[in-house]
């Protein structure tokens, strides 16, 4: 009977593949945050937009949202104050012109500063973008790897007509998934 020594070096190399494969089984879990739940966002139109009495401007934005995320989950977000998207590139994003901004499970009410508003006859190209936390710290559900990631963008064109009538134009939203790493 032959006996094989089993070295130093390969024993620390069975050692780094057990802990590689004890680690990639371990993040294969099934994502019930996402591919059960879907889009966080399934409308979002705009209702009213009108100059209030300090001489500002109101944009409500009627919303139907994911119904198993609580009211907190939307009080939790965070405006997104970067001039580059996630891809380094620029994009139109004007959260220097917001002075209030409210978001629930019905609606999306922003207040432009009163200086951000446009002259008559004016159009004003506003994007909004808005970040919003991780599901599993909300609802009872998990995923593999640390926190995703939603974003909303929001685009419009705010047309001044005649310093007290506003329309809402080429309204448009996205929104998007960062996932956690793994």
């Amino acid at each position: 009977m032959i006996l094989h020594s089993v070295t130093y070096r390969q024993q620390l190399l069975f050692f780094l593949v057990f802990c590689c494969t004890c680690l990639l089984l371990n993040s294969c879990g099934e994502d019930t945050c996402n591919e059960k739940y879907g889009d966080t966002f399934l409308a979002i139109e705009a209702d009213t937009v009108f100059k209030d009495a300090a001489q500002s401007v109101q944009i409500s934005l009627d919303t139907e949202v994911l119904a198993v995320l609580p009211e907190s989950y939307f009080s939790a977000f965070d405006v997104v104050e970067r001039t580059k998207d996630l891809y380094g590139k620029d994009w139109n994003n004007s959260w220097q012109l917001i002075d209030t901004l409210i978001v629930n499970t019905e609606s999306i009410t922003l207040t432009l500063k009163s200086e951000a508003v446009p002259a008559k006859n004016e159009v004003l190209p506003l994007g909004i973008h808005l970040g919003f936390p991780d599901r599993r710290e909300y609802i009872d559900c998990d995923h593999p790897g640390s926190n995703d990631g939603y974003f909303l963008d929001i685009y419009l064109d705010l047309e001044n007509i005649d310093d007290q009538t506003f329309r809402l134009r080429n309204f448009s939203w996205d929104e998007i998934l960062n996932r956690g790493g793994h």
